[in-house]
Order: structure tokens, then sequence, then C-alpha cells
């Protein structure tokens, strides 16, 4: 049976007849003991109310399968702490946090609990953060080739040694150059210049690196013939159905050549000359066309090229640096690293061929007697 003097006694509170007054407790168990105690004091004086409940630690954090014991507290309105009383303990989540009838709070998965003690119609509460330790923490990609003054967004993924995975967050990131790279605290990396470059990512005690090979940025793209050794491009003109290749070279701002980018090619006129991803230009139909490149969004020279439309071709002989052929009206036709030659016609019974024996017919080489070089 709840002892009526003791909690007066507790509340150190006396009515102004000398008898003891007792706190009101919002709650049925305390309406009996209220009303009593007030009679006997008159009802001269209200009594104190519980203000709230205090709940501490108010924000703890605990690690996994470890434990707390929180401690509450009812505060009345007349200052004063109610003592000798007992609270119900709940969780709002008994998979991440458990809770005894005491207020001994049990850690059991990552998460929130709200952790209540409760007396009457008062309650009060306390956040329990649950932390697992990490067993294991990936940043991906795993590994990132990039271009020097381009950005790479990092991720984390990280599992508790529960075997679950955890959400990470405040990941500490850090660069083992700063000359190289740069990275947020969101893990986005800025990368500033050729070379290799460490980014490493922290979560509860346990890190994991990803290693950056960053190249050096395209300044220029020069458009080039493949049979060439020689810069640019002095091809004009190309027969129709041929074909000529060129290639993109990309330089640095210092000018060092850089290999193994890819070209993205195209043609002002496709009905007239195609270009391939390979840099092979094919005359197609008569007209002409600017080909062009991009190599990492840097835009090459513009080459003008046009389609010759001739005869059909009854001899063809190619040398280095150009092509030569006989066509079917007697003409000869050269074309490669210069403008277009077109070799005088000769009547068709005076042809010779390169060994200078005159032919009713075109010759073996070139019956023109132009050799190719």
């Amino acid at each position: 049976m709840f002892d009526a003097s003791a909690s007066l006694r507790a509340s150190g509170g006396v009515c102004q007849t000398g008898q003891p007054r007792a706190p009101y407790l919002r709650g049925a168990s305390w309406s009996t003991v209220v009303a009593a105690v007030l009679v006997g004091c008159g009802g001269n004086e209200p009594s104190p109310v519980i203000e709230r409940i205090l709940v501490t630690p108010a924000d703890p954090v605990l690690v996994f399968r470890s434990g707390i014991q929180l401690i509450a507290e009812a505060h009345l309105s007349d200052g004063s702490v109610l003592e000798g009383v007992s609270f119900t303990w709940s969780t709002s989540d008994v998979e991440i946090a458990s809770v005894t009838n005491t207020g001994f709070v049990v850690g059991r998965a990552e998460g929130l609990a709200t952790i209540t003690a409760a007396m009457g119609q008062a309650a009060g509460t306390a956040g329990v953060v649950v932390q697992v330790p990490v067993a294991s923490l990936t940043v991906e990609p795993a590994a990132v080739t990039v271009v020097a003054g381009t950005t790479q967004q990092l991720t984390v993924a990280a599992v508790g040694v529960d075997d679950e995975p955890i959400e990470p967050e405040d990941v500490a990131w850090t660069v083992n150059d700063p000359v190289l790279g740069q990275v947020d605290g969101a893990g986005l990396v800025t990368t500033l210049d050729e070379g290799s470059l460490t980014v490493t990512a922290t979560f509860r005690g346990v890190s994991a690196s990803v290693q950056f090979t960053i190249l050096p940025a395209v300044s220029s793209v020069e458009l080039w013939e493949v049979r060439s050794d020689q810069p640019g491009v002095r091809l004009e003109v190309i027969p129709i159905r041929a074909s000529e290749a060129l290639r993109a070279i990309a330089r640095d701002d210092d000018g060092k050549r850089i290999e193994g980018r890819t070209a993205a090619w195209s043609s002002s006129n496709e009905a007239a000359l195609t270009v391939d991803a390979a840099g092979l230009v094919r005359a197609v139909g008569p007209g002409s066309a600017e080909i062009s490149a991009v190599v990492d969004g840097i835009q090459s020279n513009h080459v003008s090229l046009s389609v010759l439309v001739m005869p059909p071709i009854v001899q063809l002989s190619a040398g280095h640096t150009r092509t030569c052929a006989v066509a079917t009206d007697g003409d000869a036709y050269c074309w490669g690293l210069a403008i277009l030659v077109v070799v005088r016609r000769f009547p068709r019974a005076t042809r010779r061929s390169a060994s200078g024996a005159a032919t009713n017919g075109p010759g073996s080489r070139l019956a023109a007697g132009i050799p190719a070089h």
C-alpha cells in the first residue's frame, strides 16, 4: 500500500495548518491519496504537480551489444524532485535497443531508438543511437582513370560486425597529394594535374582507398594523313569510291603528343564523303565536305576535301605518297599528298607501256608513262 506520509515527507511541503501536504500526481493511482491529503489540510494551499520527467543521459551513443543505465527523475512544479517512485520503461524499437524495467538499455542493432520513462500521464524520453563496429569498408569505383581537370564521384559501402550493411555518415575523405587532386566531404574528387593520386575514405576507424590515374588534358588536336610523317593534311581530292585514312594528333599544353585517346570523327556532307570511327574517309558521291575530329571535347582543325568523279579505271598504281590511275578515256589521274594531277590524254593507238613499247591499250603500268611515287 502506498505510504502517504513518506511521500509527503519526501516532498518537503506542509500545509498552513501545520499538516504535511502531498504533491498532486496526474494519474488514477494517486487520486485517492491526493483527495485525502487535501481534506486533511483543509484544501487551503495548491499541491505541487509533476512538470516533467527528465531522463539522463538524454542522447547516449551505444556500441553494438553494449549497455547503459538510464536515470529518470520526476520534477515537480515547486522545483523539488519526487523521491522513492518507480517508472514504466519502454522502447520504440526493440530490435535496435531493448530496455529493462529498471531503465538499463542494451544496443541490439544499428539505428536510433527512443526510450521512454513514464509515471501516470507524465513521461520523459532519451534518444539512443546504436552503432555497430565496421567490419569492412569499400570505395567505388575501385580504380579510376580520368583526364586532368575532370571530376569523379566516389561512393562508400560499409558492413558491420553483425554482417549487416551500414549507411556511412560523416565519412572523412583525404588525398595523398593535393597538387594532383582534391576531394570534398561528399567524396567528389576534382583532378588537377597529371599523375597518380590516392583517395582515402575513413569511417568509424576503418579506411579504404582508391587509386586515380590522371592523364594529361588535351589542349589541341590536329589532323594528319596516316601515310605521311608530316603534320597536316595536304590531300584535297579523293576519287569516287576511293578512301584515305586520317589520324587525329592530340597534344597537351606543353605540345607533347598524347597517345591512346579516342577521336569522334564527323563529316559536314556524308552524301559526298563519309568518315568512320578510325578516321577512314570514303568518297561516296559527288561534292565536297569538311572532315574534323573531337578528342576529349577539343575540336580539331577542319580539312576540306572534294570528290573526283572520273571514268572507270583500267590500271591502278599506288606509291608511298600518291596513287595514280589510268581511266578508260585515256587520262591518267594522280592523287595523294598534293593536289590532284590529271596527266594529258594520249590517243589510244599511241599509248605506251612502261617499257616504251607501243600498245593499243593501257600498259601494265601507267599508259601515260607517269610513275607512281
